[in-house]
C-alpha cells in the first residue's frame, strides 16, 4: 500500500498575485505556517467580501435554482427593510448567512453560524460567530470568525476569534 503524501498548503493564485508589501523587493521564502496563516487572512477577507456583498431582490422561478449559486446570488439578502430587534428576522438573517457561505466558500466545512444573545431588546445589531472546518492540507483546521450585520450603510467586518 502506498503512503498518502501530503502537499504542503497552497494560497489560491489570486492570494500569490496580490501582494501585501509592494516595496520590498522580494518576499520571504514561504514556510506552511506562514501559508496556512495568509489562507486563514484570506479566508476572513473572503468573508467579509461576502458579507458585505447584497444579493439583488429577484424571485427565481423553479427552472432558474441554479441561478441562486451564480453571481446573482453572491452575498446576503439585503437587510434595509427589516427589523433587526425582531427575533424571526434574526433567525433568518443568521441562517441566510450560514447558507450563503456554504454556498460560496468551498474552502469550509461543517460550518455553523450562532447568533450571539443581546442585552438591549431593540438593538439593530446582530452579532455572529462563524465556525467551520478550514481544508487545508495537511491537516484541517477549525476556525472561528465573529462578525455583526450593522444597520444598512454600515460596512460588516470579520474578526477571527482566538481560543483561549
Amino acid at each position: 500500500m502506498r503512503a498518502r503524501h501530503h502537499a504542503p498548503a497552497s494560497l489560491s493564485v489570486l492570494d500569490r498575485l496580490l501582494d501585501e508589501h509592494p516595496d520590498r523587493s522580494a518576499d520571504p521564502p514561504h514556510s506552511e505556517v506562514r501559508t496556512q496563516k495568509q489562507m486563514r487572512a484570506a479566508l476572513r477577507r473572503d468573508l467579509e467580501a461576502l458579507l458585505n456583498a447584497t444579493r439583488p431582490w429577484i424571485v427565481l422561478k423553479p427552472h432558474q435554482a441554479m441561478l441562486e449559486t451564480s453571481p446573482l446570488g453572491f452575498g446576503i439578502a439585503d437587510v434595509t427593510a427589516r427589523v433587526l430587534s425582531n427575533e424571526e428576522e434574526r433567525e433568518r438573517i443568521r441562517a441566510d448567512v450560514e447558507a450563503t457561505i456554504h454556498r460560496f466558500d468551498p474552502r469550509l466545512t461543517d460550518i455553523r453560524v450562532t447568533l450571539l444573545p443581546d442585552d438591549a431588546p431593540l438593538s439593530a445589531v446582530i452579532r455572529l460567530h462563524i465556525e467551520g472546518i478550514l481544508l487545508v492540507d495537511p491537516q484541517p483546521e477549525f476556525v472561528r470568525y465573529s462578525t455583526a450585520i450593522l444597520p444598512p450603510g454600515q460596512p460588516i467586518s470579520v474578526q477571527a476569534v482566538r481560543e483561549t
